[in-house]
Protein backbone atom coordinates (compact mmCIF):
# COMPACT_ATOMS: atom_id res chain seq x y z
CA UNK A 1 0.00 0.00 0.00
CA UNK A 2 2.32 1.95 0.89
CA UNK A 3 4.25 1.59 -3.00
CA UNK A 4 0.60 3.01 -4.23
CA UNK A 5 0.78 6.01 -1.72
CA UNK A 6 4.40 6.86 -2.87
CA UNK A 7 3.91 6.09 -6.81
CA UNK A 8 0.46 8.42 -5.53
CA UNK A 9 2.67 11.29 -4.17
CA UNK A 10 5.40 11.10 -7.02
CA UNK A 11 3.23 11.54 -10.04
CA UNK A 12 1.35 14.59 -8.79
CA UNK A 13 4.73 16.73 -7.27
CA UNK A 14 6.81 15.40 -10.93
CA UNK A 15 3.85 17.02 -13.35
CA UNK A 16 3.62 20.08 -10.78
CA UNK A 17 7.28 20.54 -11.11
CA UNK A 18 7.23 20.06 -14.64
CA UNK A 19 4.39 22.77 -15.09
CA UNK A 20 5.68 25.39 -13.09
CA UNK A 21 8.69 25.24 -15.19
CA UNK A 22 6.89 25.69 -18.38
CA UNK A 23 7.92 22.25 -19.93
CA UNK A 24 6.74 19.70 -22.06
CA UNK A 25 6.72 15.88 -21.55
CA UNK A 26 9.25 15.51 -23.98
CA UNK A 27 11.91 18.22 -23.36
CA UNK A 28 11.80 17.25 -19.74
CA UNK A 29 12.66 13.18 -20.96
CA UNK A 30 15.51 14.61 -22.95
CA UNK A 31 16.94 16.43 -20.57
CA UNK A 32 17.41 13.65 -18.48
CA UNK A 33 17.83 11.49 -20.95
CA UNK A 34 15.09 8.73 -20.41
CA UNK A 35 12.09 7.99 -23.13
CA UNK A 36 8.83 10.02 -23.54
CA UNK A 37 7.17 6.39 -22.56
CA UNK A 38 9.34 6.31 -19.27
CA UNK A 39 8.21 9.55 -18.35
CA UNK A 40 4.90 9.05 -18.99
CA UNK A 41 4.71 6.17 -16.65
CA UNK A 42 6.22 8.45 -14.00
CA UNK A 43 3.51 10.40 -15.02
CA UNK A 44 0.53 8.40 -14.70
CA UNK A 45 1.66 6.70 -11.44
CA UNK A 46 2.60 3.32 -13.34
CA UNK A 47 6.44 3.33 -12.68
CA UNK A 48 8.66 4.93 -10.05
CA UNK A 49 12.38 5.91 -11.18
CA UNK A 50 15.25 4.56 -9.53
CA UNK A 51 18.83 5.77 -8.49
CA UNK A 52 20.41 8.19 -11.30
CA UNK A 53 17.37 8.67 -12.60
CA UNK A 54 15.52 10.18 -9.23
CA UNK A 55 18.87 11.92 -9.09
CA UNK A 56 18.45 13.53 -12.68
CA UNK A 57 14.74 14.76 -11.26
CA UNK A 58 15.73 16.86 -8.54
CA UNK A 59 18.41 18.13 -10.56
CA UNK A 60 16.21 19.23 -13.31
CA UNK A 61 13.40 20.83 -10.77
CA UNK A 62 15.75 21.65 -8.28
CA UNK A 63 14.45 20.03 -5.41
CA UNK A 64 14.92 16.69 -2.89
CA UNK A 65 14.35 13.62 -4.24
CA UNK A 66 12.28 12.82 -0.58
CA UNK A 67 10.11 15.97 -1.68
CA UNK A 68 9.21 14.50 -5.22
CA UNK A 69 7.84 11.26 -3.66
CA UNK A 70 6.02 12.54 -0.30
CA UNK A 71 8.49 11.90 2.11
CA UNK A 72 9.11 15.63 3.30
CA UNK A 73 7.27 18.52 2.32
CA UNK A 74 10.19 20.91 1.85
CA UNK A 75 11.33 21.42 -1.71
CA UNK A 76 14.92 21.93 -0.48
Amino acid sequence: MLNKYYKQKFRERLKEERLLKNLSIKECSQKINVSVSIWLKWERGEALPMGTNASKLSRLFNVKVDYLFGLKDEKS
